[in-house]
């Protein structure tokens, strides 16, 4: 009980420095910081809220907006909301998987490192933060319903999580995928991840959208012209450097824990590392699908920003907690130095 309760209150300091530091972050850390600050302003207004973007966000950016004029109390709570979830959300995949009462202080000190390390953290406190927001109760939502079964905390948190950002919709044909073996979802990952490679999923959303005269494919297909674009837009379709970085993490833990198991045979852990990565699978499949237009990582971001749970399960059967807390310590030390003056660009002030 001591040590869960040590635990929380080294996660809740922890994120509330970052939190801070990422609130009074430069103005061009993250390209939309500067939209996201004139939309604070504005906003104070319930009549511009309600008319700009998704509900959730539009709440939370108002009541924020009208009781403070603190751009920086506003991206403070952001940064706060996803990371803490986040770190939660991690503490509960270790306590499941491992079947643990509790997380031992290293594993904290290693999770919080392996967020700070991720570029996708930083991006999703500064830049997209909407679905930031979005995703963290996402993630929440799918493990409750994956691990749990607990249909209603997964219907509030998904609704939630649309509220913030609406590309939370796109995983709602995958669900099924928790009733299904973990052979067949593989199955179906690889055949989708094999469809986007050859171009076959983009004519399966044509000819579908052309048969229903439904908008999807038009509006996924020249996305960047509504943002103003007329040179096709940034991450255009197929990248295989996003395609591998999406196939790497899952395949790895699935490689290695296969390995594990060819010697030592843990039924229930395997299990649970398969339930794992149907969530993962679940969320890079809509990717696979609708990643053929101009952005196409913000498809994949619904699966990027869970790659820090996957390689918290990677490196833990490598046995990570037997090494001594100051190792984690200063492993985290070096990472917050590099975090400050990386990711956050403090270098520029000793130039």
């Amino acid at each position: 009980m001591l040590n869960r309760k040590l635990n929380n209150w080294v996660l809740f300091f922890l994120s509330s420095i970052v939190s801070t530091l990422i609130a009074f972050r430069f103005l061009d850390v993250g390209k939309d910081t500067i939209e996201y600050t004139r939309a604070f302003y504005k906003y104070s207004s319930l009549e511009h809220a309600l008319n700009g973007f998704e509900i959730g966000f539009s709440l939370l950016i108002y009541l924020i907006s009208k009781y403070t004029e603190s751009v920086e109390l506003f991206f403070f709570v952001i940064a706060f909301i996803i990371t803490t979830s986040y770190l939660y959300l991690s503490k509960k995949f270790y306590q499941k998987i491992f079947n643990k009462t509790s997380v031992p202080l290293e594993i904290t000190l290693l999770i919080f490192s392996l967020l700070l390390l991720s570029s996708w953290y930083i991006t999703m406190t500064t830049n997209g933060i909407r679905q930031g927001v979005s995703l963290v109760f996402i993630y929440l939502a799918l493990f409750e319903f994956f691990f749990n079964n607990k249909k209603l905390k997964f219907l509030i948190l998904y609704l939630l999580a649309i509220s913030f950002h609406y590309s939370s919709l796109l995983i709602i044909p995958f669900l099924l995928f928790k009733y299904l073996k973990f052979k067949y979802v593989f199955v179906i990952w690889f055949l989708t991840a094999l469809g986007y490679v050859y171009g076959v999923n983009e004519l399966i959303v044509m000819k579908i959208s052309s048969k229903f005269n439904l908008p999807i494919y038009d509006f996924i297909k020249y996305y960047s012209l509504e943002r103003g674009q007329v040179d096709g837009g940034h991450y255009n379709g197929f990248d295989w450097k996003f395609f591998i970085y999406t196939i790497f993490w899952p395949l790895l833990l699935m490689v290695i824990f296969n390995l594990k198991f060819r010697i030592q045979s843990i039924p229930l852990l395997k299990n649970r590392i398969y339930i794992l990565l149907k969530i993962y699978f679940l969320l890079s499949v809509p990717y696979f699908v609708f990643g053929f237009g101009p952005f196409s990582n913000r498809y994949a971001m619904l699966a990027w920003f869970m790659v820090p749970l996957l390689q918290l399960n990677i490196l833990n059967s490598f046995k990570f907690k037997g090494l001594p807390k100051v190792s984690s310590l200063l492993f985290l030390l070096l990472v917050f130095i590099y975090f400050l003056f990386i990711t956050l660009d403090w270098k520029r002030n000793f130039i």
